[in-house]
């Protein structure tokens, strides 16, 4: 956030406008999502958000492939030096916050378990070497047991695989090397806490391109790799058996059966 520009701004800014500014600063996020997180309305998230944006605290664009009549629903986002908001950069930041909104409910409603999810780019600059940025990262606290769980969503606009070039299978390697290397429990020794491995959550718009990458998981041994999709997702709360392993086999958010 920009806090001289904040000052600037001539807006009274209450708890919750800094609350939304700082969600922002972390990822473009749309009314709908908004709202959700911290209005009690649509309505009343659209017209404070405009206030946002007419003092200059916020940019928008309209909702990539929005086909609603009328107003058209924006995204905010702020404007970082040397970041280009792209269409599928919009569409993968929304998936993100999507997530997020998921599995922060899905955890508010469910008994004994703490924790919540962190955007990658907050806490995760030195993972691996700074080769790549999860999208986020969670660590769920259940009576004794501590779980780790690394998040990245998938829209469809990398290649899985590739012989020339960079693909989004890349990542397993990565995240193998990661976790062989058990680095993450240097990365994240600030909880005080010791993890035993970690879940990467990986989560998907397309059934088919979900099926591809879990058969990818199992050739490179990923057993580690449990994916699902945004629609198979829906209505599901947070141990529902809503997860596919790399034999195929639908399992819980720890792996269960």
């Amino acid at each position: 956030m920009d806090l001289l520009k904040i000052k600037k701004c001539g807006l009274k800014l209450w708890r919750r406008d800094m609350e939304i500014l700082g969600a922002i600063s972390m990822c473009p996020h749309s009314v709908s999502q908004l709202a959700r997180e911290f209005f009690s309305s649509k309505k009343k998230c659209s017209e404070r958000m405009t206030k946002l944006f007419q003092a200059k605290l916020v940019q928008r664009i309209p909702m990539p492939n929005d086909t609603m009549k009328g107003k058209p629903e924006f995204v905010y986002y702020e404007k970082k030096k040397g970041v280009k908001m792209t269409y599928a950069g919009v569409l993968h930041s929304l998936g993100v916050v999507d997530f997020k909104l998921w599995i922060n409910s899905a955890i508010e409603n469910t008994d004994s378990v703490k924790g919540c999810f962190h955007h990658g780019q907050k806490h995760c600059d030195s993972l691996m070497g700074g080769l790549f940025i999860p999208d986020g990262w969670i660590n769920l606290v259940k009576g004794d047991k501590k779980l780790l769980y690394f998040v990245e969503v998938d829209c469809g606009t990398e290649s899985l695989t590739s012989k020339s070039g960079y693909a989004f299978g890349d990542k397993l390697d990565l995240y193998a090397e990661y976790f062989d290397s058990e680095e993450y429990n240097k990365d994240y020794e600030y909880l005080g806490i010791k993890f035993k491995g970690f879940r990467l959550l990986t989560i998907f718009r397309s059934q088919k391109r979900m099926k591809h990458f879990v058969k990818l998981a199992k050739v490179k041994e990923a057993d580690f790799v449990l994916c699902t999709t945004f629609e198979h997702l829906k209505e599901k709360k947070l141990f529902d058996k809503c997860w596919t392993n790399f034999d195929e086999e639908l399992v819980n958010i720890v792996g269960k059966h």
